[in-house]
């Protein structure tokens, strides 16, 4: 007897698997056990990979250990990768604070991995994930080698910080801890920003992360 969560599971395309996510009927208790079958199991690439990108599928008795195995699942990057990016759509808040910290320091290693995919998607995530309580970890992160990735840093503290005038935006700089190098990297795009027209594209894109693209664990396996 088969499940519609198998269509799912099976999917080798990005885009479809999105399509399918949004056309599952409600989970059966047969799906709901073959979806921990997968986690438990831990062998099946492909459908750890789509469930880690849509955590939300996964039953919660299963899901933070699967998202945690995932993130520091060094012998497996495209795990860390698709848990990175099902991140995206999980409110921090809604975790404990141990594991919301581990997680996001976890993150914050990634973005200095030489693997640019993981790198930029971590990025993208902390974006999402990235508070007053946090932003000195991230923005101590810079300067970082993938240039993508640098700027989507330094975007997210323009984004929080940069409609404040010249010297309140110093004075962050330093409460945050960050030394003369730094802070003049962040002025320096603080101050591209606000030559622009407020409310303008260019404006808007400053304060905006890049996009990256993700490769389908099958592209990811043949590269790798």
């Amino acid at each position: 007897m088969t499940d519609p969560i198998d269509e799912f599971l099976a999917a080798t395309d990005l885009d479809a698997l999105r399509m399918i996510v949004d056309t599952l009927p409600p989970l059966s208790e047969l799906g709901r056990d073959r979806i921990v079958a997968v986690v438990d199991d831990w062998q099946d690439g492909q459908a750890l990979s789509n469930l880690l990108f849509y955590p939300d599928l996964m039953p919660m008795a299963v899901r933070h250990d699967a998202i945690e195995r995932a993130l520091f699942s060094f012998d497996h990057p495209y795990y860390s990768l698709a848990a990175v990016v099902g991140l995206q759509s999980t409110d921090p808040q809604t975790l404990a604070d141990d594991q919301r910290r581990r997680w996001f320091r976890s993150m914050l290693n990634m973005l200095r991995s030489p693997n640019t995919v993981l790198a930029g998607c971590a990025s993208m995530t902390l974006d999402a994930w990235a508070d007053p309580y946090n932003i000195a970890e991230l923005s101590a992160c810079v300067p970082l080698r993938d240039e993508i990735v640098h700027t989507n840093i330094l975007a997210v503290v323009l984004r929080m910080f940069g409609d404040r005038d010249r010297p309140s935006f110093i004075y962050i700089l330093r409460e945050m801890g960050l030394g003369d190098f730094k802070r003049k990297l962040f002025l320096e795009f603080y101050d591209t920003y606000q030559a622009q027209a407020p409310g303008s594209a260019a404006a808007v894109l400053m304060t905006s992360c890049q996009n990256i693209y993700v490769p389908t664990y099958a592209e990811y396996i043949r590269e790798h």
